[in-house]
Order: C-alpha cells, then sequence, then structure tokens
C-alpha cells in the first residue's frame, strides 16, 4: 500500500513509522539436533523389526566339528563277532556349502563316523566302524528342511544340527537319521553348561526297524541256513539335548544308541551292530557354547541394546532442540 506525502507531513514532527521486526532466526545447534533425534528415531525401530530378523540367520559359512566319546561294543568284521566293551568316539564334521547357498537357504554337507580307538588312529573315514555323508538344505530363519539343492535324505522336523532361533517350552520334532524319521523330544528343565543355561530336550526310543541286511546265519545262531536276510532294529535308551534359547545352539547332547539284527518284530536281539553310551567331550561343550554366547551377544545388541540406546538418544535431542528453539524464539 502507497503512503501519500500528505499523510507523512501530516505527522507530528519528530515522529517517524516503527521500523518492521525483525525476523528471529531458528537455533542452527536446535535444527541439527531435531534431525539428529529424527534419524535416531527412526532407526531405533528399524533394528529391533528390519536387521534383527535379517541377523536371526542359520549361518551358511559354517566349519565345525563336533565330538562324542563313551564306551560301547560294535560288531567286528575283521573277528566276525561282537567286540568286547571298548572306548567309542562319534565325530562329526559340518560344512557349510556357501555357493549353493542364499539369503533364505542354507546348504549343509554333513560327515558323520563312529570309531574305535584303532579306527580312529588311521584318519580315514571308509576304515570307520560306521560312516555316513548327508546333505541337508534348510530354511535360514525357520530351521524347516529345503527339499532342494541335492539334499539327501529327504528329511522333516523341526531340529536337527541347530534348534531355532528363541525356543519354547514345549516339544520339538527331532530328526534322528538312524531312525530315518522324526522324534519327539519334550522339554525336560533346564541345564547349565559351562555356566550357560541351556533348555534340555529328551526322549527314550522303542525298537523300531529301520532297514535289512543279509548275513550268515550262524551269526544269528542259525547255522542250518548260509544266509539270512535279517530286519535291523534301532532303539535309544536315552537321547538328550541341552539348547542355548536364544540361538538355538546345541550346547551339550548324550546319546544311547542299539542297533541290532532280528528275525522277527517280536523276536529277540540276535545280533548286536552297535550299543553305545556316547557324550560330548568337554572340548566340543566349551566350543559350542562359546558359539552360542558370540551369536546372542550380536542378536542382543542389535535386538534390544542399540534400539534402546538409540530411542533414548533420540529423545534427549528432540528435548534438547526443543529447549534451544524456544529459548531462540523467545528473544
Amino acid at each position: 500500500m502507497s503512503v501519500s506525502t500528505g499523510q507523512i507531513l501530516d505527522q507530528p514532527a519528530g515522529e517517524f513509522p516503527a521500523p518492521a521486526p525483525a525476523p528471529r532466526h531458528l537455533s542452527r545447534t536446535g535444527l541439527v539436533l531435531t534431525a539428529v533425534a529424527a534419524f535416531l528415531l527412526v532407526l531405533a525401530p528399524l533394528l529391533h523389526w528390519y536387521a534383527l530378523p535379517n541377523l536371526r540367520k542359520t549361518p551358511i559359512d559354517t566349519n565345525t566339528t563336533t565330538v562324542f566319546t563313551g564306551s560301547g561294543t560294535v560288531f567286528d568284521t575283521k573277528a566276525v563277532a561282537v567286540s568286547p566293551v571298548q572306548d567309542l568316539t562319534l565325530t562329526r564334521r559340518v560344512v557349510g556349502n556357501v555357493a549353493q547357498s542364499s539369503e533364505t537357504r542354507a546348504v549343509m554337507d554333513i560327515s558323520t563316523q563312529i570309531d574305535t580307538a584303532a579306527t580312529l588312529e588311521l584318519r580315514d573315514p571308509r576304515k570307520s566302524v560306521q560312516w555316513t555323508v548327508e546333505r541337508w538344505v534348510t530354511d535360514r530363519r525357520t530351521n524347516l528342511p529345503l527339499h532342494s539343492h541335492g539334499e539327501t535324505p529327504a528329511f522333516s522336523g523341526e531340529a536337527y544340527l541347530k534348534f531355532p532361533f528363541g525356543l519354547a517350552k514345549r516339544p520339538y520334532a527331532y530328526w534322528d537319521s538312524t531312525l530315518g524319521d522324526t522324534v519327539t523330544l519334550d522339554y525336560q528343565g533346564t541345564a547349565t553348561v559351562n555356566g550357560r543355561t541351556g533348555y534340555r530336550y529328551g526322549a527314550v526310543l522303542g525298537a523300531a526297524k529301520v532297514g535289512t541286511q543279509q548275513v550268515p546265519g550262524k551269526l544269528l545262531g542259525l547255522a542250518d541256513r548260509s544266509q539270512v536276510v535279517a530286519d535291523r532294529y534301532y532303539a535309544n535308551a536315552g537321547f538328550s539335548v541341552v539348547v542355548d534359547p536364544v540361538t538355538g545352539t546345541v550346547m551339550d547332547a548324550r546319546t544311547q544308541p542299539l542297533v541290532t539284527l532280528r528275525t522277527s518284530e517280536e523276536g529277540p536281539d540276535l545280533l548286536v551292530l552297535l550299543r553305545a553310551d556316547l557324550t560330548m567331550t568337554a572340548g566340543t561343550q566349551d566350543g559350542q557354547v562359546r558359539t552360542a554366547q558370540a551369536a546372542a551377544r550380536k542378536l542382543e545388541l542389535v535386538g534390544t541394546t542399540a534400539p534402546l540406546a538409540a530411542g533414548a538418544a533420540g529423545l534427549v535431542c528432540l528435548l534438547a532442540a526443543g529447549v534451544l528453539l524456544r529459548r531462540r524464539a523467545s528473544r
């Protein structure tokens, strides 16, 4: 709006229009703190709801060896007789196949062997009492089997080499390779392994037919028959595992397998192929516990500690920014 000359001349002498108020500049520090607060408050839920689920995956670069020791008897093929009670060692090697794994699947190659003191010295799994090679393909998030990429044999259940993340106090379907089927492991309370508390699961397996085998009749007390197709039966007097509830890592285990030959379902065990009582060695327990602790720390950092710290820092920055901006505005 224009102001006429007359209006200016009509004003009393010595009086002029009041100058317009100077613009109030916002505090630069307050603006910076506001931006930082916004970043931290957005980061906190992202860490918990996005980063944590991506971290809770089965690693694909696994290269571990677990060892069980104990005593038992085996069928000595050289002596063609059941051996006396002796020391036995079970060794399982798990190697992740990184090339065939992906963001969603874990491909693991597994070698399991049972040795006496004599065969263990040979360092050749082909000369072990028992040697099996398997490949398992699982969903990295759920631990459920994926039937792809050369899986052998086909398996089911929700636990095998490891258990799912975030265990519950409930039964789990565990795949037993010797049985060729799942076993229901019941929750049996807590147990401590090297200072870390885990959940114990276990089961007792009754004898079940797992295959057939042709053997000389005299081995089964049937001297009048040169060859007999016998049924192979498997039982387990007590299988138990102690599992880290956060990561699903097996920290301790015990197995008491019994493999025998029979000629009928109700008949007696005519020949013992394997009878053992094996427990995880102290060295293996230590390694498994350290693996569980390291993985649990990462999960806690990303899922709890960092989000809480980011959220708290964001709120502090937001409050500080509000104080600075109000002070600047009041000047």
